[in-house]
């Protein structure tokens, strides 16, 4: 089974950082950009633990948009797939 491709949007909030996994609704925060990312990772893990994540609703459009116009982090795995990772200033943009 070829394991699932997907998108994480990493937004700056002041001196946090969110992270927001884009095919599914689920977010994570942390106060580097690596820990916003490792407690996503933990919260993917643990959502998929209680039910398929196909149950999940996408994010808002305008956090996939947003997407679109933010700088390359990188690659996280997610265990069950990785992600490609953009990152933002802040929500607005």
């Amino acid at each position: 089974m070829t394991a699932a491709r997907w998108r994480v949007l990493a937004v700056r909030e002041g001196p946090a950082w969110s992270a927001q996994l884009l095919e599914h609704d689920l977010a994570a925060q942390g106060d580097t950009l690596p820990e916003a990312l490792a407690s996503l990772a933990r919260t993917v893990a643990g959502q998929a633990e209680l039910g398929p994540l196909v149950d999940i609703a996408p994010a808002p459009a305008e956090d996939a948009a947003r997407w679109e116009t933010g700088d390359s982090w990188g690659e996280l795995d997610l265990g069950s797939g990785v992600a490609a990772v953009r990152w933002c200033s802040d929500k607005k943009g």
